[in-house]
């Protein structure tokens, strides 16, 4: 199975290992899996470590992507098709869902067939069948 993991999940699964749960830490472990994660994961820890610092982002994005590395987890490129496709995204109920690093996300997950694993139940609100709550 080919895996996208959020930002969240990628950070537990490298310094945290403690908050995944069975079913995530099945999917990780998993050899027949393929583990992506985003560039846009990057760019969020980037932000957020910038903005707050350590408290709320315990990594830097330099430290981030030498554990994604290490991790053997594949780095996925923002293309213009991911782009593209937010416009697309339809949520249910007509919902407003705000987190431009979740849309993009999502638009990634969706292009690329890939199965989305999150903790971040607000992403059931987009009309798509990839997104996995874990």
């Amino acid at each position: 199975m080919n895996i996208l993991i959020d930002t969240h999940i990628a950070i537990w699964s490298l310094i945290n290992q403690e908050k995944l749960n069975n079913d995530l830490t099945s999917i990780m472990e998993d050899l027949n899996n393929n583990i992506y994660v985003s560039i846009i994961s990057i760019w969020e820890v980037a932000i957020k470590n910038i903005k707050h610092g350590y408290k709320r982002m315990p990594l830097d994005e330099k430290e981030f992507i030498k554990l994604c590395e290490e991790a053997e987890f594949k780095i996925l490129p923002i293309k213009a098709s991911h782009i593209l496709n937010i416009r697309n995204l339809k949520l249910k109920n007509n919902i407003s869902h705000k987190d431009p690093f979740d849309k993009l996300l999502v638009s990634q997950s969706v292009c690329e067939n890939l199965t989305l694993c999150t903790r971040d139940t607000l992403l059931l609100d987009y009309d798509v069948e990839n997104v996995k709550i874990v």
